[in-house]
């Protein structure tokens, strides 16, 4: 197993397949179960992030998981990627599915989930290093795979949390999520002149210290043996930095102005 995990924009994550895999069949059927316990009205009420109700907010996890699978298996894409835009685009993407039952999103959410898993195995299996292109520049197709997870970790809680519910995870999947807002915290930096070398620690369940660094375009984040108080819970540190939950600067004082511009993008 491996003992530091890493993820880089595009050499993608250094985890084994059966991490990888195993962390995202976990997340998938979990999130399947979450959902399938959802009331009528529980549908129709208001998400976390507010923007959605919790049909959308699930309806905009499924489109991304599709459009996700269909980077990483060479078929044909659901949606256009080209140009896309975090505050358009999956609005644009969700008019395609106007008019779906909550059953239909569920259905279209595992059978993604389970076509996803399958083309992860196969193409890891084969060493497959593909750069493809990705929502926020091009990378590692498995570094899309980090993203997706990250993606529908945090739209899992937006559901659960608004609808009542809790929204357990696993500690592998919080460092990998949290090893991906620390990537996506820096994705604002990119070519960032001085290159940036900063420490951040995820607490909790998860108790790892990690490393961002910047090399010109390219973001590396990863575990390190080297002690840090600057930090917080992981899963309170994963939503922050994605714009959720407490504000990144109140979560943890004396972060570094430049780990805060991607959450207060997504929280504008």
């Amino acid at each position: 197993m491996t003992e530091h995990w890493s993820v880089h924009t595009i050499e993608g994550p250094n985890l084994a397949a059966d991490e990888l895999v195993g962390i995202l069949e976990t997340h998938h059927a979990r999130v399947v179960a979450s959902w399938e316990s959802l009331g009528v009205d529980q549908w129709s009420g208001p998400s976390r992030n507010r923007a959605w109700t919790v049909h959308e907010t699930a309806r905009h996890t499924a489109d991304a998981l599709e459009m996700g699978l269909s980077r990483i298996s060479d078929t044909t894409a659901p949606f256009k990627m080209d140009g896309f835009d975090p505050n358009t685009t999956p609005d644009d993407w969700l008019a395609q599915s106007s008019g779906e039952t909550p059953r239909q999103t569920i259905d279209r959410y595992a059978a993604a989930a389970q076509l996803a898993g399958a083309a992860v195995a196969e193409r890891m299996a084969h060493g497959d290093d593909s750069v493809i292109a990705a929502p926020y520049g091009e990378a590692h197709w498995a570094t899309l795979v980090v993203h997706l997870l990250w993606d529908s970790w945090l739209h899992e809680r937006d559901v659960a949390f608004a609808s009542g519910l809790d929204a357990p995870s696993t500690p592998a999947e919080q460092r990998l999520a949290g090893l991906y807002a620390v990537l996506m915290a820096l994705v604002p930096l990119r070519g960032a002149d001085p290159a940036i070398d900063q420490l951040l620690h995820l607490g909790g369940d998860v108790d790892v210290t990690v490393r961002a660094t910047t090399v010109g375009d390219t973001i590396l984040v990863s575990e390190v043996s080297e002690p840090c108080d600057l930090g917080a819970d992981a899963s309170a540190l994963i939503d922050s930095l994605s714009g959720r939950g407490t504000p990144i600067a109140d979560l943890v004082p004396g972060i570094p102005e430049a780990l805060t511009l991607f959450a207060a993008y997504l929280s504008s």
